[in-house]
């Protein structure tokens, strides 16, 4: 009943409609929808990038997603919707919503777009790619304890864009020699009045028991050193050295939830084992 193509077909149209009233045969409704363009409004190509959907896959990309991030290109269901299910597609689309402006394949939003889904997964799909991805890397996620594990997946889950950005992102949780961000060294610890900080850090966690060595205890005891320090005394002059301490990263998930999942008694021994990383 449709033939819906490229707008670069509109010119063979009228010959087509022609070999069908030839042969007396109904002529089908045509809609030519807008070329994907690059970023620069050409045609999209390999050139630009993945082309195939085998390319995508390797990646790390859904096929839920690149499902949903095509149907978007040149056309758009309204009320700013963009992350749908193909049951909300199918039911949502319409010929008249299909715009006629060339639509541009932007990979920073199917990157996006790919988190949103990896975030609305079941816990239970998830657990599984993070099991093998953790495991790939060499990692033994088995052997840790199951409710450990459990909130270090809740943590995970939503900052996770592309399954390959799991192993990564969990090192420092399942290794004590996990590599530093040189960059975050530079700009985090290489300062003066870092290694004060630091100490004072290790001292304080120290001293509270290993059992209470809890996020919601953790935050208070924090903000009440910085307190202590004066009104110029900020909570970043903490929080950013000493994740990068514990870490390795300048950028991860919460910052007391990460304190948690270590423990005290991991979190005190890498603040002091970074203190030589500090002028």
């Amino acid at each position: 009943t449709h033939i819906i193509r490229g707008d670069d077909h509109v010119e063979n149209t009228f010959k087509h409609i022609q070999l069908f009233k030839a042969f007396g045969a109904p002529i089908p409704q045509y809609a030519h929808l807008s070329m994907v363009v690059n970023a620069q409004g050409k045609p999209y190509s390999k050139r630009d990038g993945s082309a195939f959907v085998g390319e995508f896959r390797e990646q790390g990309y859904l096929a839920d997603t690149l499902f949903n991030f095509l149907a978007l290109l040149g056309w758009s269901p309204g009320d700013d919707l963009e992350v749908m299910t193909r049951e909300q597609m199918v039911e949502l689309f319409d010929l008249s919503r299909v715009k006629p402006n060339p639509a541009q394949f932007d990979l920073k939003k199917l990157l996006w777009m790919n988190g949103e889904k990896i975030r609305l997964q079941p816990k239970d799909a998830y657990r599984e790619r993070f099991l093998a991805e953790t495991r790939a890397a060499g990692y033994e996620p088995e052997k840790a304890d199951a409710a450990w594990l459990d909130a270090l997946i809740d943590q995970i889950q939503p900052r996770t864009k592309l399954y390959s950005d799991i192993a990564p992102m969990t090192t420092y949780f399942f290794r004590d020699d996990y590599p530093f961000d040189e960059k975050a060294v530079s700009k985090r610890l290489a300062k003066p009045g870092v290694k004060e900080v630091l100490e004072a850090m290790a001292t304080l966690f120290e001293n509270v028991p290993a059992e209470d060595f809890k996020a919601t205890a953790l935050e208070p005891l924090v903000r009440g050193y910085c307190e202590s320090r004066g009104e110029d005394f900020s909570f970043s002059k903490v929080v950013h050295p000493v994740r990068v301490a514990v870490t390795g990263r300048a950028d991860g998930p919460g910052f007391f939830e990460v304190l948690e999942l270590l423990g005290r008694d991991r979190t005190v021994a890498r603040i002091r084992a970074a203190l030589p990383r500090c002028p």
